[in-house]
């Protein structure tokens, strides 16, 4: 992005580097509670700091190297310039397609042989933001910004990752030997792995083909009397039949867990997802909608589970009833680990819900657009793109395709990646993965599952990406039928 600066700013040094400051906005003021992020220059040289901020205008283009998009006359997102040119010693890390980069911040042009990435790249300032607000402060801001956006659970508390949120869950639920839990047999391996790790074992119910969630008469025929969880994931952040489970739950004598980890945003019956079991997961991944970089958030909507949540995420200790203030000093109250989100990760959360708006509506767009051009592709080649069933809300977090038999995900894959589009699989099918089929019984059949193992694939999708970007990924796209060949 270009980085603008006011007026008052420009007879700094040009040895300052950027680092962001949290400052907290006044209730009256702030849209859901927001933070506010403003900027302070700190010299490289001396660390003298300067209590100068930045406009508000110019906030939302310090966030990133990067601008944010703005309306044009040939749709709502117009090309951008990445990069920030700088004459001194800034230096940042960058996040990009799964790898980590050191490097001087030098202005970068948007060649047309630029690789459009799958997701977003996150860059960070090395020198540690100096928050105005106390750290402790700051996370119970940012902790009820979130818990308003999934509803107000009866609890909510930050983790370190959307699987420690489900570890969390499965420890307070007390599964073990003897137990079973039921998981879709197609989602990503922690789903399982929260469980097996306190010695239940798992069973997998197939999915539906349209949307990749758990299918409720597949689960009618894996439950057993030793069934004590049925988990279900919101793929792409669009819901199972959740009344069909609920009714399902209420014959049973199981308790359900939401893997939300796509679910921030969305809702089933304008309820957010996350609220309908006894605990959900929410992730805030680096590749999801908001970022902490690796985070997550465990929902939990039973009022005499809270209290042991919060031990099992912080070391097994009633700190945070020490932090209230309800006792004198924290001990060793039950089992936990380390599974609270760190301050850092805590910061970068706050910078992302700060612009959650523009972020959305971003993400909505590009996967507007490819809904609707590559409908005809689609029905032409007998491909498949996403279902959303009328009661669902979905966050644009996933635009997947199931690519027909006659063109094979592997050669599909090369073929976009010679036009400059990286797009890929997802998960594969667990009961089928080398871990899943020793632990698997032997009438846990999930070919719907197998069939989306072998044949999703996935475009880039994140607010990153503009106009230009996604007339890229159409192109490369349409221009693959049947027996694609790389070219």
């Amino acid at each position: 992005m270009r980085s603008t600066r006011s007026s008052d700013d420009a007879s700094r040094s040009a040895d300052s580097t950027w680092v962001p400051v949290m400052k907290a906005v006044p209730s009256s003021t702030a849209k859901h509670g927001a933070t506010n992020l403003r900027f302070r220059a700190q010299s490289p040289r001396n660390a003298t700091r300067s209590n100068r901020q930045v406009p508000d205008s110019d906030e939302a283009r310090m966030v990133h190297p990067r601008t944010t998009p703005e309306r044009s006359p040939r749709g709502p997102l117009r090309r951008r310039r990445r990069g920030v040119s700088t004459s001194g010693a800034a230096r940042r890390i960058v996040i990009a397609g799964g790898r980590r980069e050191r490097g001087d911040m030098q202005r970068s042009e948007r060649g047309e042989d630029r690789l459009i990435t799958l997701n977003a790249s996150a860059t960070i300032p090395i020198a540690a933001p100096e928050p105005d607000v106390e750290p402790h402060q700051l996370r119970t801001d940012v902790t009820a910004i979130v818990r308003r956006l999934v509803g107000d659970p009866p609890g909510l508390e930050l983790t370190s990752s959307c699987t420690h949120a489900m570890e969390a869950a499965a420890l307070v639920l007390g599964l073990g030997p003897g137990d079973e839990v039921v998981v879709p047999a197609f989602t990503f391996p922690s789903t399982a792995n929260a469980f097996l790790l306190g010695g239940a074992s798992v069973r997998f119910a197939d999915v539906d083909l349209r949307t990749g969630n758990l299918e409720p008469d597949e689960l009618e025929r894996v439950v057993t009397e030793r069934t004590k969880v049925v988990v279900c994931t919101h793929y792409g952040g669009i819901a199972p039949d959740m009344g069909r489970l609920l009714e399902l739950q209420a014959r049973g004598r199981w308790q359900l867990v939401e893997d939300a980890a796509h679910g921030i945003f969305a809702t089933y019956d304008g309820v957010p997802l996350g609220r309908f079991g006894a605990f959900g997961a929410l992730s805030f991944h680096r590749t999801k909608n908001l970022s902490a970089i690796d985070g997550g958030a465990l929902v939990v909507n039973r009022p005499e589970l809270v209290e042991r949540a919060l031990v099992a995420i912080d070391k097994g200790t009633n700190r945070v009833a020490f932090e209230r203030g309800s006792v004198a000093s924290y001990e060793w109250t039950g089992l936990g680990s380390a599974w609270r989100m760190p301050d850092p990760s805590v910061a970068v959360l706050a910078h992302d819900l700060a612009r959650r708006d523009e972020i959305q509506r971003i993400r909505h767009h590009v996967w507007d657009r490819y809904r609707a051009e590559l409908a005809a592709w689609a029905e032409q080649v007998d491909a498949q793109l996403p279902f959303v069933p009328e009661r669902c809300a979905h966050p644009a977090h996933v635009f997947w395709m199931v690519l027909p038999e006659s063109m094979p995900r592997d050669t599909f894959v090369a073929h976009c990646a010679r036009h400059g589009v990286q797009v890929a699989r997802h998960y594969g099918s667990l009961p089928d993965s080398t871990y899943g089929r020793s632990v698997r019984d032997p009438d846990d059949r999930c070919p719907n599952a197998a069939v989306l193992g072998e044949r999703l694939v996935r475009l880039p999708l994140h607010h990153q990406l503009d106009d230009v970007d996604v007339d890229r990924v159409i192109a490369a796209v349409t221009c693959a039928g049947p027996g694609v060949q790389v070219r």
